[in-house]
């Protein structure tokens, strides 16, 4: 299709902290401008009447949303879009093992786990995991912690895939054959809560989040959030003479966070993180539809899709009583798709209304569409501000932007496409 005249109405905005994942905050925001430095110089009178030209380095750049959240809470496990306070100031987790002691027990034809310090996103330090046996498929790791509470809490680890060679012999032809357990019986074949995530690794850093209310199966008997005190990662090979080394699968820090309502975030803050923000207009909707008969709380029909293209993208309704409401695609087959969170059903999703897929600000407009992009990396947080003006509760979000790193390389990129060639996806910002 041609270029539009004007880019008006909608935009896809994705905020990522340096080592998580990105939120999409599209529907609280109703402006955005973006002051690029300026490139000032001075100039200096000499004695034939001319001047000299000194150049003064460029500015930084200051990217300024107006937000009108619903909640302090982004609700990055549900429907994005409620509120922010938390992504920025808040993300106050409880760390269940910060992978800085290799002290993992290791299955059968699993290589003993060890320290990294080269590959990792917190604290210095990840453990490596590898396979070397050739008796099993599967590989796993077992850890005895302190019992933990964790009951109405998120989960999040972080698994490092090194190459396409290793995610090549990983089988991830089916959701159930990676996992983790948790448990708060003797071991993990009793009490546990198995959660899946084959269907969500990619080359690189995977920022893997469950809910913990959830599970994708479960032992003999559940778990008992309230004391967790067995964790378990498990990893399936294509064939049983599949071998990885070490540190070609890395994990970083097992961590949680109490979801439980009212919610309440501590924005006396001293974090100094580093993000990404990523605005793209494009004309590109991936895909429209209707709503199939009874829909579940996480489970749409539809028709027509390719099995696990569009994780990672947004579903947002365009009628019925949800009408607007944003959700995040954690899994789809050919005539499903799956969004995070349970909240669906209880928000009015009804069968017969109509939705669209839509991409995020950090996602790829494919070849044949029409897309701009403006993102910056490693900005500060610099300010937020609250007023309620004409009857309405309004935050003034500012980031801050360098215009080039230490070494010189430029920190923000413009990128466009005209339908002749794809504009990719950023990818995680870690």
């Amino acid at each position: 299709m041609a270029a539009p005249d004007t880019w008006t109405e909608m935009a896809y905005i994705s905020i990522a902290a340096k080592g998580y994942k990105d939120l999409d905050f599209s529907t609280v925001t109703s402006s955005i401008d973006i002051d690029e430095g300026d490139k000032e110089f001075d100039s200096i009178p000499n004695m034939r009447g001319g001047r000299l030209i000194v150049d003064k380095a460029q500015e930084p750049t200051m990217v300024t949303f107006e937000m009108y959240p619903t909640s302090v809470h982004s609700n990055a496990y549900e429907k994005y879009g409620d509120g922010v306070s938390d992504y920025f100031h808040g993300r106050n987790f409880t760390n269940i093992d910060t992978c800085t002691v290799a002290d993992w027990t290791e299955s059968t034809d699993a290589i003993a786990n060890a320290l990294n310090t080269t590959t990792y996103l917190h604290n210095g330090t990840s453990l490596s995991l590898g396979k070397d046996g050739s008796t099993s498929t599967g590989i796993s790791y077992l850890k005895t912690i302190t019992s933990a509470s964790i009951a109405n809490h998120t989960l999040r680890l972080d698994v490092y895939v090194a190459d396409a060679t290793t995610l090549t012999a990983l089988d991830v032809s089916s959701d159930s054959t990676c996992y983790i357990r948790l448990g708060s019986g003797s071991d993990l074949t009793d009490d546990y809560d198995q959660f899946d995530f084959a269907d969500r690794l990619a080359v690189g850093w995977n920022h893997l989040e469950f809910d913990l209310a959830s599970s994708d199966s479960e032992g003999s008997s559940a778990a008992n959030f309230a004391a967790i005190t067995k964790l378990g990662i498990y990893f399936t090979t294509d064939a049983t003479g599949t071998t990885f080394a070490s540190g070609k699968v890395i994990m970083d820090k097992w961590r949680s966070r109490d979801e439980t309502e009212p919610f309440d975030v501590v924005v006396s803050s001293r974090r100094r993180e580093l993000y990404r923000v990523a605005m793209l207009w494009t004309d590109d909707v991936i895909a429209t539809g209707t709503v199939g008969a009874s829909p579940s709380n996480t489970i749409i029909a539809t028709s027509g899709l390719t099995s696990d293209e569009e994780i990672g993208k947004l579903f947002r309704l365009t009628s019925g009583t949800a009408i607007g409401n944003v959700y995040l695609i954690t899994d789809n087959a050919a005539t499903t798709i799956t969004c995070a969170g349970g909240t669906m059903e209880d928000d009015g999703v009804l069968a017969d209304d109509t939705y669209e897929i839509v991409n995020t600000g950090r996602g790829a407009v494919p070849s044949g569409e029409n897309g701009i992009r403006w993102y910056g990396k490693e900005g500060r947080l610099v300010s937020c501000k609250k007023s309620f003006t004409d009857g309405v509760l309004k935050y003034t979000i500012k980031f801050k932007f360098n215009t080039f790193n230490k070494s010189g390389t430029g920190e923000m990129v413009e990128d466009s496409t005209d339908e002749t060639a794809v504009m990719s996806d950023l990818g995680v910002y870690y």
